[in-house]
């Protein structure tokens, strides 16, 4: 569940405008895909200040709703007095719960997409635990960011045309913690930038997982390549 907020406040002399435009954005947003909240609050003590509160099933639910057609909003934005300020918050209580099994095969599908793109290191970061890190490749062993960043650049300039297709994930709690395991099996494809050479191996993987006190979503705390097994590769 994403729970956002956001807040503003209008001009004066706006008041009534504020509420008339939001009120048809909440009513034209009640129909949308994996909606579980959207309202908007006025504050009792300064009526120039609103907030929105709103949850989505997911991040793509919430992605969705703001692709819509924004012109309503932008035809609004000069009754407000200053930049609108974006929150997003997770329950308390979920952030001591271990990571659910739907929450760590979409964290493994992420993971890998990000991984097959080479997205900019600042998208992979946020997905590694801040402190106790271990993550051991055949070719390397890191223990913190600096040295995961220099895997990732090193990475790029030897392998292009990159996939990772997950094959499967195993998920067990760990005993006495709020972290999970994982047994990974996937498929890594890529073409060596050195001499074109295309190659495949299955990687055998063993992940332990937390949940981030920070996003409240999983993060890699140990990632363990144990096995790569070579593939054949059509000609």
């Amino acid at each position: 569940m994403i729970t956002c907020t956001l807040s503003i406040e209008v001009r004066p002399g706006s008041e009534e405008r504020a509420i008339d435009t939001l009120s048809r954005i909440e009513r034209g947003t009640r129909g949308d895909a994996g909606l579980i909240q959207f309202i908007w609050l006025r504050d009792e003590a300064d009526p120039r200040r609103f907030l929105l509160f709103e949850q989505w099933a997911t991040q793509a639910d919430l992605d969705a709703h703001l692709a819509k057609d924004p012109s309503l909003w932008q035809q609004f934005e000069p009754a407000l007095a200053g930049p609108a300020v974006a929150g997003r918050y997770h329950p308390v209580a979920q952030l001591t719960q271990p990571p659910r099994d739907d929450e760590v095969r979409d964290f493994a599908r992420d993971w890998f997409d990000r991984l097959s793109r080479h997205e900019p290191v600042e998208r992979l970061l946020p997905l590694l635990s801040d402190h106790d890190l271990e993550m051991v490749f055949p070719d390397a062993t890191m223990t913190n960011e600096d040295e995961f960043r220099g895997w990732y650049r090193t990475v790029g300039e030897q392998f292009a045309d990159q996939s990772h297709d997950l094959e499967s994930i195993q998920v067990r709690p760990v005993p006495a913690s709020a972290d999970v395991t994982c047994d990974v099996v996937v498929v890594w494809r890529a073409r060596q930038t050195a001499d074109d050479q295309r190659i495949a191996a299955r990687a055998r993987q063993s992940w332990r997982l937390s949940r981030s006190p920070r996003t409240g979503g999983p993060v890699i705390v140990s990632y363990r390549v144990l096995a790569l097994d070579d593939l054949a590769v059509p000609a």
